[in-house]
């Protein structure tokens, strides 16, 4: 019996270990070219970049297929890739189009199901409560598999941005105070400098030709591909694909296979966790243009450790509760043979 308590433990020990070295943590510091860009309050990271140019290994490979995020906080999926509904407290996903002659898409106009009793409306809600059960001892990362074919040919054309495979994408998440709307606190994704939009597909879309460089306006251009030198982002390609400087790695997948990007905010990560927040909900507003044929998936998922997080996680306290156990039987063993 001894020597099973003693495997028992240090199993218990093992997987703690193996659930400490599974948590991998997006790079610390400013944006600066290189780990990240900034897009106004958020840190947008390119996983292919981090990866060393794979857009579907590495240490930060992060699965997007049918299924694999079924656990996680989905906001919108791929047109009929996987159920649509989310647990009890946050909304069902949207489904995003895949069809070639959808030019745009919003969440803005209607509301899905199963998110909280109050405060609920148009666009995806999420009750604060809820995520902050199923965030705890992670950060608050979004992650969107982008997956636009750049198909050219017929009236999918007008659909395209002269790059290609890219699409531009706003989104707006804001935490809600239900008592009091004038604490409301919104987190804007769109060009760092650009003027503040709470709905961009209510004005007209920026050219075809537009290459993201300024002339977007409240839109973020989302490029396919990047340009590295090496594991050197130098940029992006022409819209004939052509890196002035390296090789062209594609940050989109077709097979949906990987996210593409990760999405993350500090103030936001810090609040979800905050035991005291006066917030009751979160919201999201997404919108997209220039999409064609692919489908895209956003969602929110626990990734990395945070630093500040004293409380273990429940898989956590679970596996040192069945230590404790484990120990505490030992020490009755102990007692009751020396009693006998």
């Amino acid at each position: 019996m001894k020597n099973i308590l003693k495997k028992s433990i240090a199993m218990t020990a093992l997987a703690l270990a193996s659930q400490a070295a599974l948590a991998i943590n997006l790079p610390t510091g400013p944006c600066n070219g290189q780990n990240c860009l900034q897009f106004t309050d958020f840190q947008v990271y390119s996983l292919t970049l981090l990866n060393g140019g794979s857009s579907n290994s590495g240490p930060y490979a992060v699965d997007a297929t049918p299924g694999s995020i079924k656990d996680y906080v989905v906001v919108g999926v791929n047109n009929g890739g996987q159920a649509q509904t989310n647990i009890a407290g946050i909304d069902n996903a949207y489904n995003t189009p895949s069809a070639n002659n959808i030019k745009t898409f919003t969440n803005m106009t209607t509301d899905t199901t199963n998110g909280p009793a109050s405060g609920d409306g148009n666009s995806w809600q999420a009750s604060i409560s809820t995520l902050a059960s199923q965030f705890a001892g992670s950060k608050f990362v979004g992650f969107f598999a982008f997956n636009e074919t750049g198909t050219q040919g017929g009236s999918s054309a007008t659909n395209l941005l002269d790059g290609g495979p890219d699409l531009l994408v706003w989104a707006k998440i804001t935490l809600v105070d239900i008592q009091n709307a004038g604490n409301n606190k919104s987190f804007y994704l769109q060009p760092t400098g650009s003027a503040l939009s709470n709905d961009p597909l209510a004005n007209p879309l920026p050219p075809s030709n537009a290459t993201g460089f300024g002339d977007t306006g409240p839109w973020a251009y989302v490029h396919g591909s990047i340009c590295m030198n090496g594991a050197v982002f130098t940029g992006f390609p022409d819209a004939n694909g052509v890196c002035a400087v390296g090789q062209p790695k594609a940050q989109t997948n077709t097979g949906q296979n990987n996210a593409a990007f990760a999405i993350y905010n500090q103030q936001l990560d810090d609040e979800i966790h905050n035991k005291d927040t006066i917030f009751d909900t979160l919201q999201i507003d997404w919108q997209m243009a220039y999409i064609n044929g692919g489908g895209e998936t956003a969602w929110i998922q626990p990734f990395g450790t945070r630093d500040d997080n004293s409380v273990p996680e429940p898989t956590t306290l679970a596996l040192l509760a069945m230590a404790f156990i484990g120990l505490g039987a030992h020490g009755n063993l102990k007692r009751k043979h020396a009693v006998a």
